[in-house]
This record gives structure tokens, sequence and C-alpha cells, in this order.
């Protein structure tokens, strides 16, 4: 029994122990600066966000094709017609349906679809745990009904580094000195210095202004204070 899967459920396994659960994973795909990179294959998250700062451009993302997903089925139909295919939300994404659309061009396989609702972590765990039923000979109904079970007891929150590529998804926000672009890493360590810092500033103000003192003479003890510590400080 093969499982085949899209990029957009992140299984976080290695090359070794997909091979060892039969798992093929279709890549979706990133345009930037006129390029485009195959997810997992041609370039790794890290490396696309070092490309993301380094750009004045914004990317734009595409599901794989009905080709790609007949391309991969055919491919594996030659070992072992039975096929699997789980991928992440329909709702998020026109993968669910390339997908669908590529069995139909390769009617020689046998392809059951699953659609986890979700996307991430949460389709990884629903990846992982059919393939380890299938591996140790579950039917593929029984497989798949534990992949439902783990989907209905998970719940995804998602939190973003920032904003601002939600209020302006075409706007190019950049911090550059000497026309080269500030490393994300660089401004995340001075902004968190900075919030640090004030932080300290309105707790040593606070205190001092429990004992007694008024509050402009507790912030600017505190400020002098904070000020002559800063470079051992920092």
């Amino acid at each position: 029994m093969q499982v085949v899967t899209d990029s957009g459920t992140d299984i976080h396994l290695t090359p070794a122990e997909m091979d060892e659960l039969n798992i093929t994973v279709v890549p979706l795909n990133v345009t930037l600066d006129g390029k485009t990179y195959r997810e997992g294959i041609d370039i790794e998250p890290g490396d696309f966000y070092d490309l993301l700062d380094a750009s004045d451009n914004m990317p734009t993302t595409s599901q794989p094709s009905a080709g790609d997903f007949a391309a991969t089925y055919r491919r594996l139909a030659k070992s072992n017609a039975e096929i699997v295919s789980i991928h992440m939300t329909s709702g998020l994404s026109g993968t669910y349906n390339s997908a669908l659309a590529g069995a139909k061009m390769v009617p020689e396989a046998k392809i059951t679809h699953f659609d986890t609702k979700t996307l991430s972590a949460a389709a990884g765990w629903q990846v992982k745990a059919a393939a380890k039923a299938l591996k140790s000979g579950w039917a593929v109904e029984k497989a798949l009904a534990l992949a439902k079970k783990i989907g209905d007891a998970s719940e995804s929150m998602y939190t973003l580094n920032e904003l601002k590529y939600l209020i302006y998804p075409r706007g190019v926000f950049q911090i550059k000195v000497n026309q080269r672009a500030v490393p994300r890493e660089t401004i995340y360590a001075i902004s968190g210095f900075v919030f640090l810092y004030i932080s300290l500033l309105l707790l040593t103000t606070l205190i001092v202004a429990t004992g007694g003192n008024d509050i402009l003479t507790s912030f600017s003890t505190s400020l002098v204070t904070l000020g002559n510590i800063g470079p051992g400080f920092g």
C-alpha cells in the first residue's frame, strides 16, 4: 500500500522514515522573483524566508497540477496499484481537487482520497497515523477512520510574528542599512532588547514609586539608573 500526500501537510519525517512508511510527498510551488521552487525539493522553509527578506517582491504559491499527481500515481502504480492519497484541507487549497483530477488520468491505479480538513502539523499527524496503520496491515477504511478520529480531536491555532503581510498583502516592508536588507534575526534581537528595556524601566519606576516618591521622580531615577548600567546590561 502506497501513501501520497502534499507538502501542505507537515509530516516531519526523514527520507528514510518516509521510505519505511511508503509515503510520497507531492510538493506545492512557490514563486519569488520570477523563479518557481518546489517545496521541500528546490527550497526549504528557512532558505525561502531568507530570500523573502532580501527580495523587493512578494511571493505567490500554487497547488500541484493534476498532471503532477498523475505522474506520481502512475510511477507508484508500477510497483503497487493500491494508493491512499491524503491531503491538506480542500477548504483552503485546490490541492485535493487536483489529486482527484490526477487520479482520473491513471485508471490502472486504485486510489482512495482523504481530505484531512486541516493543514500543517495537524494534517501531518493524520498522514503518519494512517501510513503506520496501513504498514501494520490495517484495512484502508480502518486506517482512514483513525486519521479522521485524530482530525476530529485536533484543534489548530496559528500565530504570526507580524500582521503586516495580512494587512498589506502586496506591501514590501524591509529595513535596510547601506542598501542591504537587515536580517530578520537581527531585527528580532533588537526589538526584544528594546521591549525588555522598556519593561524593566516601567517595573523599576513602580518599585521606586512604592517608596513614596512621585511618579516623575521615580521615572527619572529609573531612567538614569538603567542608562548608567546600559552598556553592561546590553
